[in-house]
């Protein structure tokens, strides 16, 4: 984040590459190592880490876009998994599971 007075940064942990990401304007879904879920929050111009999950599969696809067109932050995240081709809805920042559905279908 370039900030008028500086520049905040996050690195993956254990050379961990960034799979896929998510953001809205003051928070930010990362999965790294395919199956590790970190969220970030700017706060003051800085980027803290929120929490951490590791998933049970590899994570397809994020989603951390507020509910709501007044809503400042997010309250969920949906995280999409290969493997066994799940949508799964955490809540933010604890990310606890409220529901997880299996979609199937085949993968090619």
């Amino acid at each position: 984040i370039n900030a008028e007075y500086g520049v905040s940064s996050w690195v993956p942990s254990d050379d961990g590459r960034i799979n896929v990401c998510s953001c809205n304007t003051a928070q930010i879904a990362i999965a790294t190592k395919g199956r590790e879920l970190t969220i970030l929050q700017i706060v003051d111009k800085s980027l803290n880490v929120v929490s951490k999950k590791a998933m049970p599969y590899d994570i397809a696809c994020i989603n951390i876009d507020p509910v709501g067109p007044t809503a400042p932050l997010a309250s969920m995240c949906a995280v999409g998994l290969w493997t066994d081709i799940s949508i799964t809805i955490l809540a933010l920042p604890s990310l606890e599971e409220i529901r997880r559905v299996e979609v199937g279908g085949e993968i090619i």
